[in-house]
């Protein structure tokens, strides 16, 4: 919003905490709604005390203003009335928590499921205002601040230190479907196009007559991250044909979400890590197709091959 626009204060209440967040005069009837909405679903008398942020309640406020406007429906509105509320929260998250650092610093300190819960909300108001090319033009775009570089990054950059990406061989336990899905869940704003992806190529080759004459399950990857309880049984997830392309999907969808979150495309991922980029086993697999990626093209198609490879 801009210094000249009228704003008036709109209060925010959660477990004894209370946010204040500047709403433009245009957006109040819509943002106050929101407040009702907040205030019905979380209040704060019923639930027991506990030690909580404002960064948190402004993640949770957040979270269903992406959701409202993911619904698109308010009093039978047109579909995109909370969208503008979602870019006033936002700005007011990167104004008053972030100031130009990057997210994950801002939520260092805060518990672990609360930790996701604010940056699972965050990156998903970023992609529907990137949609709607909210990001790009209007208020939201010149009122964010500078972003500070990694610190980690930058030294690579400079010389100061030597990364080298190196990605593992295939595991004998079952976690990396949960490691997956705990990545779809924070990330789902981000890493949502590359996993929808992975699970067509993974739906078509497992579909295949091949396929079938091997192994008789289909691979349903989206069913999977969807629904735990739609999941094979352990030893199945353990059988090279389900835990070979998948390992392969959760060390590229990491890798996705990296360079992301960072802001650069996968040329300029790759000059960070001058040592090069190795792995164990199937983990070569995943580095070629990284070290084979100057585009977010690229990395699509590549990353394609490399689970259809596995």
């Amino acid at each position: 919003m801009s210094a000249q626009q009228s704003t008036r204060p709109l209060v925010f209440k959660r477990g004894g905490v209370e946010v204040t967040i500047l709403v433009p005069l245009p957006l109040y009837p819509v943002a106050e709604r929101l407040r009702e909405l907040f205030s019905a679903e979380c209040p704060s008398e019923a639930e027991p005390e506990q030690a909580t942020t404002e960064l948190e309640v402004t993640g949770k406020v957040l979270a269903l203003a992406c959701e409202r406007a993911a619904q698109g429906t308010l009093e039978g509105g047109d579909g995109f009335d909370f969208l503008p509320v979602v870019s006033v929260v936002v700005q007011h998250l990167e104004s008053r928590y972030l100031r130009g650092n990057d997210v994950h610093a801002a939520v260092a300190g805060v518990p672990a499921s609360a930790r996701n819960e604010v940056l699972r909300a965050y990156y998903l108001a970023l992609a529907a205002l990137g949609r709607r090319g909210l990001l790009t033009s209007g208020p939201l775009r010149a009122e964010r601040p500078p972003r500070i570089a990694s610190a980690l990054f930058g030294a690579a950059r400079a010389g100061r230190v030597r990364l080298i990406a190196v990605f593992g061989g295939q595991g004998n336990v079952e976690e990396y479907v949960e490691e997956l899905a705990a990545l779809v869940r924070t990330y789902e704003g981000v890493v949502e196009p590359f996993v929808r992806r992975a699970a067509l190529t993974l739906a078509h080759h497992s579909a295949l007559p091949e396929a079938r004459d091997e192994h008789a399950a289909r691979i349903d990857l989206a069913a999977w991250l969807e629904k735990p309880e739609a999941r094979p049984a352990a030893e199945r997830l353990l059988s090279a044909h389900i835990s070979l392309p998948l390992i392969g999907v959760t060390q590229l969808a990491c890798y996705y979400v990296a360079f992301k979150v960072l802001g650069v495309d996968p040329a300029a991922m790759a000059q960070f890590f001058a040592a090069g980029a190795t792995g164990h086993s199937q983990g070569l697999v995943s580095a070629v197709a990284i070290a084979s990626s100057r585009t977010e093209e690229d990395f699509f198609a590549n990353a394609q091959k490399a689970i259809a490879l596995l």
